[in-house]
């Protein structure tokens, strides 16, 4: 504000009030995001710091997708975020513009190119989804883990696996891949237990005939101790040809294991990562 004052037609002392010099020092704008690239679905926060030699800017800060306004942040000691989930697989194009205050000026910054990806879980080239294998054996299966899109899995992938028959090993080899890693296959084994113990039979016939000839050694034991020695020495190995007889007839046949059907079971491969999981059916036949 200007003043004139005039006293007695002589010009008196001139007063300048100034509220402002008109003119905002310019800031800079960095941009940085969490994760680069980001797990399709998952949470990737965006990171504008705003600077100047001249002072902490203050004000807030708009990010961009291109030219779609994702949202803004409050800069807070020259700093300001932006989260989001709902960026669509493929690259994105993120900007950050400054929007100014009454000491700084506005600005932008560079374009931060960003790939969403998310994670696939399919068979290996030349890898098969159904196996057989006999009680006993093994069955292998090879997978692969990769990006949807990009050259790197955008996060950290858990494997596991479920199904089969009641008793049987699943081992993946490996059970983890690290973020950053590119296609890695997988092999999936499958070790069914071994057969069930053999089932012995018994002769009906052997049975009936061991009966009557425990009756008819029955009293020779009884009157034992009234035989002579030698007596008694007959009846001794009488018994023991008897009892082998019937071990031999009764029991002795051949052991023979329980027929088994040939049957189908679903292996169920799961690959977890952050809050995203796919997964994939292999099939599994015992004979």
């Amino acid at each position: 504000m200007v003043t004139n004052n005039h006293l007695n037609g002589s010009e008196a002392t001139q007063t300048v009030a100034v509220s402002g010099t008109g003119v905002r020092g310019s800031a800079s704008v960095a941009l940085a995001s969490s994760d680069n690239p980001a797990l399709l679905g998952g949470t990737v926060t965006f990171t504008a710091t705003v600077s100047s030699s001249s002072g902490t800017p203050s004000g807030s800060v708009n990010f961009y997708d291109e030219s779609t306004l994702l949202g803004s942040g409050t800069l807070a000691l020259g700093v300001a975020t932006y989260a989001t989930s709902r960026l669509a697989e493929g690259t994105h194009s993120i900007t950050a513009v400054y929007e100014g205050d009454s000491s700084f000026s506005s600005g932008g910054s560079s374009a931060l190119s960003l790939g969403v990806s998310d994670v696939t879980l399919d068979l290996a080239t030349g890898g098969a989804r159904t196996a057989t294998v006999s009680a006993g054996g093994t069955a292998t299966y090879h997978l692969t883990i990769a990006p949807s899109s990009g050259s790197a899995l955008p996060a950290a992938v858990t494997l596991s696996a479920t199904g089969g028959p009641s008793g049987a090993t699943i081992t993946i080899t490996p059970r983890t891949i690290s973020a950053g890693v590119g296609a890695t296959n997988v092999t999936v084994a499958v070790q069914v237990p071994a057969p069930s113990a053999a089932v012995r039979s018994f002769n009906s016939w052997a049975l009936g005939l061991a009966l009557p000839l425990g009756m008819l050694v029955l009293p020779f034991g009884l009157r034992c101790r009234r035989l002579s020695r030698k007596q008694a020495l007959f009846a001794a190995l009488l018994l023991m040809v008897l009892a082998a007889t019937c071990v031999f007839l009764g029991c002795g046949s051949s052991a023979h294991p329980a027929p088994q059907q040939p049957t189908d079971y679903t292996i169920t491969v799961t690959a977890s990562s952050g809050g995203v999981s796919h997964s994939t059916a292999l099939t599994l036949t015992v004979q």
